[in-house]
């Protein structure tokens, strides 16, 4: 049977979320350059008890995942976000976020108690207030993911990739393209080839409870980003990685930390408006080939 072709739905992004927070705040000032890892010296923390029979093999792997899957409505979590590592100028944020999964977010990020920006996306459609430069950027989410001046020039995919890893996992074993390529030291490395990109996905999960510890996007031998895992917690019975460290091809890191998660909580009125403070600039965000 032909393997199927590689999907990447747009469905429990919240996570992939903040890791945009992050990216708005750092990108003007060149994550690249805020060189080093945050997460030097973290150690892992699972909210799972050890698996009865560890997984050593991709069928036990695919049980593991099946058994886990939830669907979430929304997500409302506060972030602390952690640029660049200790051998260098560390900047720290805190953000406010609130996600409906493939329909709608709304962030707020602050620095020293003051907004740096605040950003709503509905229906694919972005308003970004940029509050230090006086800014609004209007146009597609689509848009404001490529432009490397807000995103530090890290693949937009990463935004919708990130918080949904257990999902991707299972999309792969559905597809066919998917194998295992080490089992040992308590872990399992996995690797998916797409051939319409030429990337390809290598995930590291950890034998005693199924949860992905590394993920890493290649073209070729070249490293596209890579995301460490080091927290998940349970949250009304959905597992939730609630801390994790993104790094981009050039070596620029950020350190995300999610507290107070709620689930499946409504969406309010005052969410979906954005107040434009008045003098400010407005610019249409332009497309990006």
């Amino acid at each position: 049977m032909p393997k199927k072709k590689l999907v990447f739905p747009s469905s429990c992004f919240f996570v992939a979320a903040v890791v945009l927070v992050a990216l708005l705040m750092t990108g003007c000032q060149g994550l690249a350059t805020m060189q080093g890892r945050p997460d030097t010296g973290l150690s892992f923390s699972s909210p799972l008890p050890p698996l009865e029979n560890p997984v050593r093999d991709s069928a036990a792997l695919r049980k593991v995942l099946d058994s886990r899957a939830k669907a979430v409505r929304s997500v409302r979590a506060r972030a602390n976000i952690v640029v660049g590592s200790g051998r260098d100028a560390r900047q720290r944020f805190e953000g406010l976020i609130f996600v409906e999964p493939g329909q709608f977010l709304r962030m707020r990020a602050t620095q020293s108690g003051a907004t740096v920006f605040d950003l709503l996306v509905k229906d694919q459609t972005s308003t970004l207030i940029v509050l230090p430069d006086r800014t609004v950027y209007r146009g597609r989410l689509l848009d404001l993911e490529r432009d490397s001046r807000l995103t530090a020039g890290i693949s937009p995919r990463l935004l919708l990739d990130v918080p949904r890893i257990e999902e991707i996992l299972r999309d792969r074993f559905a597809s066919g393209n998917i194998a295992v390529r080490t089992a040992n030291k308590g872990r399992l490395t996995l690797t998916a080839d797409d051939p319409h990109s030429g990337e390809t996905e290598i995930f590291t999960v950890r034998s005693v409870d199924g949860l992905v510890e590394r993920y890493r996007r290649l073209r070729g031998r070249r490293k596209l980003f890579e995301v460490r895992f080091w927290s998940y917690e349970d949250v009304d019975g959905c597992v939730v990685p609630t801390r994790f460290a993104v790094e981009n091809a050039a070596g620029g890191a950020i350190l995300v930390t999610l507290s107070e998660v709620q689930l499946n909580q409504p969406r309010t009125a005052a969410l979906e408006t954005v107040e434009v403070p008045e003098g400010f600039a407005v610019r249409q965000l332009r497309a990006q080939e």
